[in-house]
């Protein structure tokens, strides 16, 4: 796991390329979000395979209230893999080694996604589940609906969730 700080121009370019093959962004469009959007407190996980970048998962770090009690939330984001290597679980290993750094992390953080309900059985084999109750984010003390037509999805750690929870993540951004 690398933190922000510690990717390279070089390997920012790798991820970008990477990502590219999924979504058709320009490089350079790319590496502007990536500068403006992703946090030095970030994690990043990376597969490689010959001496290239295979795989990526980033797990942003927020500030989140679950049932209004304050605690911090990482998110699995941007879980992509090299086409060729699509289906051969690479991609599950990047959330489960994501899921696992989570548990070891000292701050017991409570893991969070949103994705497609397709995607579903994909995040649940590595322990996450349909987050029962209602998710917010806050932005300058404004609370918006987090979710649209996806799922989110939490991985609980130590935090207990349940129908009636609400989770409320203090950002703006969505991964």
């Amino acid at each position: 796991m690398l933190s922000t700080t510690a990717i390279s121009r070089e390997m920012l370019v790798a991820i970008c390329k990477l990502k590219q093959t999924h979504w058709n962004h320009p490089i350079e469009s790319q590496l502007a979000w990536f500068s403006s959007h992703v946090a030095p407190d970030d994690a990043h996980i990376l597969a490689e395979a010959h001496g290239e970048i295979v795989g990526y998962v980033r797990l942003p770090s927020v500030a989140a209230l679950l049932d209004g009690v304050a605690c911090r939330a990482w998110g699995i984001s941007t879980v992509i893999v090299s086409p060729d290597l699509r289906g051969q679980n690479v991609g599950q290993e990047l959330v489960r080694i994501a899921t696992a750094e989570m548990q070891r992390s000292p701050l017991k953080p409570l893991g969070v996604l949103q994705c497609s309900r397709g995607l579903v059985p994909f995040y649940a084999r590595a322990g996450w589940l349909i987050f029962p109750g209602v998710l917010k984010c806050r932005k300058d003390d404004v609370l918006t609906e987090f979710i649209r037509d996806e799922c989110a999805m939490v991985y609980p750690g130590v935090h207990h969730v349940h129908q009636d929870s609400s989770l409320i993540l203090l950002t703006s951004e969505s991964f």
